[in-house]
């Protein structure tokens, strides 16, 4: 069928069409972008459930530098972080608690700095990236994610030394589970955003001075 005509002889495209195509594109972009903290705040969510309903501490360590022994019969050192489910028995409430306390802020900040990440993505899929809304969104995303992680980090640091202290495995060299790599990985990420912001911001300006010029 051909498409109807306007007056001028130009073709309409029908509303409905570019509704749906704006759909599909936006929930694929959403889907594949946020992966990354659906499988954070699934982790999180998972260590919490298990602490309800088990009573057992999901929390990870920083091993001994060359731990040996793992695997029974391979002359394999170990080296890194490894999580532990430890019993609240063997622990005291002020581990627990700090440690419980990380699982929830980041299940509570993830959530937040998705939703944000959410809109943003959306503005993009929608064909307006330079809009004042998705560098809003954005910079609240940063520092929700930046408030997150500290955090996040200061009560892992406290519960993971309150946990090997009270296992008596301080000694032994295990860690808590804030590393130098897990830091600077974080600060890559609020890096990226906010170098993503910045540029939006750029645009923005070269866009009003486009149109101050016309």
């Amino acid at each position: 069928m051909e498409k109807p005509m306007n007056t001028q002889g130009t073709p309409q495209n029908t509303a409905p069409a570019t509704a749906t195509g704006r759909r599909k594109s936006r929930g694929g972009l959403e889907l594949l972008s946020l992966m990354a903290l659906a499988v954070i705040l699934v982790n999180a969510v998972t260590g919490i459930v298990r602490a309800i309903v088990s009573h057992e501490l999901t929390v990870s360590l920083e091993l001994p530098e060359q731990t040996e022994g793992l695997i029974p019969g391979v002359p394999a050192r170990a080296d890194g972080m490894m999580s532990f489910v430890i019993p609240f028995d063997e622990l005291s409430a002020w581990a627990i608690t700090h440690v419980l306390i990380a699982q929830a802020l980041l299940v509570v900040g993830t959530l937040a700095a998705g939703w944000y990440l959410s809109r943003v993505i959306s503005v993009f899929a929608e064909g307006n990236p330079l809009s004042q809304r998705a560098s809003r969104d954005l910079s609240i995303a940063f520092w929700i994610a930046f408030g997150t992680g500290v955090a996040v980090g200061l009560n892992l640091m406290l519960g993971g030394n309150l946990v090997t202290r009270g296992l008596d495995i301080f000694e032994a060299g295990f860690g808590n589970g804030v590393t130098t790599m897990g830091s600077f990985v974080w600060l890559g990420v609020l890096g990226l955003i906010q170098v993503f912001r910045q540029a939006l911001l750029r645009g923005q300006r070269a866009e009003d001075e486009l149109e101050g010029v016309i």
